[in-house]
């Protein structure tokens, strides 16, 4: 006897024969990529997709018995009668088609449809199925030398084989085929479009969050982005997200890629904060490639009103880096200036100190120390390296009396190493007379000693006499 049983979507297909006398047991919903045929021995298994279906013949039974007669019952065309039995232990709905032992049999999928072949040619009477939901729609065709089951499989089956492939082709790293497999889904099962997308959003988060993304060819992953923009999630959730796909792009190197990916990115995104942090992470990889229009152009394509304050500083930073670079200085540090946030006064202090204005830079300088080092407590080392910066660009711009207020104020809070160094070569008071010699050779030797890490804090160390 064969059975034949619709699986449910956990179960393995059973492998399809009838060895000894036990009837064999078949699975009308082997998965192997919709429209392929899958052998019976390699259902479900990802790279059963371009296998071509095969009988499975049954063991040799022992030399004694290698040529038995053929019973009777098996030699005639005598339909034999199918009739649904109990499902088994997976399955959804069995069917029982009472061919003897010796009978071979295959199953596959084929489209829409499970196909069952047997290795002998006898009608199978359905009438009792008529009507059945599972079975009642299964045609039978005779061949020249088997019989042929063909069982339409219902919506729902063809969805979760549909679904199971692309899980499969997923776990196999196959990241591209299952995504566009999900696609293709979609556009199959448009009444089951929720369910899809569910299935497309849990694959495509799989991907980044391990190490899975990282085996993945870079040109390939950037594709996979790019196909995909659509799946970013919305809130601040997305907003990550979206960050860390640029991330991941930039770090393989592929800056060019990064940049129409992130537009897409933008483009799909929920406006709001989703939209406003891939529009600012957009205008951040175009400043990096000296492009500060193609910056300002992202942050007004993806401007938003009550975005969470650090991620309105964010912006206002990166546009006044943009209309900087456009030499519009005075622009740039009046927006930096109405936030109120010491990362944004740091930047206009580098800005006017970059276009040379060293008293906008010291009073910029002197906001920022203000607001951070003004307590009389131990400092930080950033706290420190902006009290340098003050000082050279009180030296820059002439003004001997701030000197002298930082040196009173913090010449015995910076410490003896070379920030604190540097800090009283730039506030002492300059030497004068014969008697100083031995100061300015101190000095001199300290200048002389400064580390490289030292001349690149932000500030242009030009002494003046």
């Amino acid at each position: 006897m064969i059975r034949t049983a619709l699986p449910r979507p956990a179960a393995q297909p059973a492998a399809i024969g009838s060895p000894g006398s036990k009837p064999a047991t078949t699975t009308s919903g082997a998965a192997g990529p919709p429209g392929n045929a899958t052998s019976s021995g390699t259902a479900g298994h990802p790279s059963a997709a371009s296998n071509p279906p095969a009988i499975v013949t049954p063991p040799a039974a022992p030399a004694e018995a290698a040529n038995p007669p053929i019973p009777a019952t098996e030699l005639g065309p005598l339909a034999i009668a199918a009739h649904r039995i109990a499902a088994p232990p997976g399955a959804e709905a069995a069917l029982l088609v009472p061919f003897g032992p010796r009978t071979g049999a295959a199953a596959f999928r084929r489209g829409d449809d499970g196909i069952v072949v047997f290795d002998r040619a006898r009608p199978i009477d359905m009438s009792a199925l008529a009507g059945d939901p599972a079975f009642g729609t299964a045609r039978v065709s005779l061949l020249p030398a088997g019989t042929l089951l063909r069982l339409p499989l219902p919506p729902s089956l063809r969805l979760r084989l549909w679904l199971k492939v692309a899980e499969l082709r997923a776990e196999a790293g196959e990241w591209q085929q299952a995504m566009a497999l999900l696609s293709e889904t979609e556009q199959l099962f448009p009444a089951e479009a929720a369910a899809v997308q569910n299935a497309r959003e849990a694959t495509f988060r799989s991907l980044f969050a391990g190490q899975a993304a990282g085996q993945v060819p870079p040109l390939e992953l950037a594709s996979l982005i790019e196909d995909n923009a659509d799946l970013i999630p919305p809130g601040t959730e997305g907003e990550k997200f979206a960050e860390m796909l640029a991330d991941r792009l930039l770090a393989l190197d592929l800056p060019n890629r990064a940049e129409p990916v992130l537009e897409k990115l933008m483009a799909a995104a929920p406006a709001g904060a989703p939209q406003a942090g891939i529009g600012a992470r957009l205008a951040e990889v175009r400043l990096g490639r000296d492009d500060p229009a193609g910056a300002l152009a992202a942050l007004t394509a993806s401007r938003s009103a009550d975005l969470p304050p650090a991620l309105a500083v964010r912006r206002t930073m990166i546009y006044a880096r943009a209309v900087a670079a456009q030499g519009h200085t005075a622009q740039a540090v009046s927006a930096l200036s109405a936030l109120n946030d010491s990362a944004a006064t740091a930047l206009a202090a580098d800005l006017l100190q970059k276009e040379g204005n060293w008293a906008g830079a010291e009073a910029a300088l002197a906001d920022l120390v203000a607001s951070t080092a003004a307590s009389g407590g131990a400092l930080t080392n950033a706290d420190r390296t902006t009290l340098v910066r003050l000082a050279s660009a009180a030296t820059q711009a002439g003004d001997t009396g701030k000197l002298a207020l930082l040196r009173r104020d913090y010449g015995g809070r910076m410490g003896e190493d070379s920030l604190g160094s540097m800090f009283r070569l730039l506030t002492d008071p300059p030497a004068e007379g014969l008697g100083d010699l031995a100061e300015v050779g101190r000095e001199t030797v300290i200048a002389g000693q400064l580390p490289s890490e030292l001349k690149a804090i932000g500030a242009t160390m030009q002494l003046v006499p």
